[in-house]
């Protein structure tokens, strides 16, 4: 073989494999996980289908919240432009499941405090552990407030307790576009502004209608009503809205129409 053709060879050969790096990068930009929920879609545990559960995880840029089958939980990271990831400690909440979800919930979270790698390629992210276990997550739109509607299921009545709604009553809840917050307390309309952030939240003054009811409806609504001024954070996890006062007490809780 000629010298010339020996050295288009070894050019052909070294464009190869230039192409072939440059094909195999993915981003690796900690910014990427910002602004996206982003939705379990496959993982490396085969005990349990855990991409059933509506398992999720966002990231802010320091903490990282999300569902984890049964609980929401929340906790630092840390990302590098390196691919590195580690989380945690995560702390839940401790709402108690079916066994077998809280079997599932406890893989999730085992399997998410070891990450130590993380990859974003096409909207997908992995998380990798050093021992070759991954969380595979789709990025999804995250849940907006304005422009939603709801029906109330349960609201905190002032006296340090949640409860469910009066038999009989439908109360709503409707955040609009232009910063008006409306409703039907169970016996009269109601409407007012808001104003919210990324997961806070300030609702009221309110006004409402001046019909009268049962004494069991209007005394539901003023309380009702009540705990929505209280309210200053807000999720949205698995098509339930949470409001929740500063000390994190739930305030009303309320199912997507």
């Amino acid at each position: 073989m000629g010298a010339s053709r020996k050295l288009l060879v070894c050019t052909l050969i070294l464009v190869v494999m230039l192409l072939v790096g440059c094909t195999a990068t993915s981003s690796q930009d900690p910014e990427a996980l910002k602004g996206v929920q982003w939705t379990l879609s496959a993982s490396s545990e085969t005990s349990a289908d855990l991409t059933k559960l509506g398992i999720f995880a966002e990231f802010d840029g320091t903490r990282m919240t999300g569902f984890s089958g049964v609980n929401t939980y929340t906790g630092p990271y840390t990302v590098g432009a390196d691919g590195t990831f580690s989380a945690g400690p995560l702390a839940t909440t401790m709402m108690a499941g079916p066994p077998q979800l809280m079997t599932a919930e406890t893989l999730y979270l085992g399997v998410l405090d070891a990450a130590e790698s993380y990859e974003i390629a096409d909207k997908t992210l992995t998380l990798t552990t050093g021992d070759g276990k991954t969380l595979t997550y789709q990025a999804t739109p995250a849940p907006e407030l304005a422009g939603s509607s709801w029906k109330v299921t349960n609201y905190n009545n002032g006296k340090e307790a949640v409860v469910g709604m009066a038999d009989g009553s439908e109360v709503t809840l409707s955040f609009g576009t232009d910063g008006t917050v409306s409703g039907n307390g169970g016996v009269n309309t109601f409407n007012g502004p808001y104003e919210s952030g990324e997961d806070s939240i300030k609702i009221g003054p309110l006004t409402s209608t001046l019909m009268a009811g049962p004494d069991e409806l209007m005394a539901q609504e003023q309380q009702y009503l009540a705990a929505l001024e209280a309210a200053t954070t807000w999720e949205i996890t698995n098509g339930v809205l949470t409001l929740r006062d500063d000390s994190g007490a739930t305030q009303v809780l309320a199912s997507q129409k």
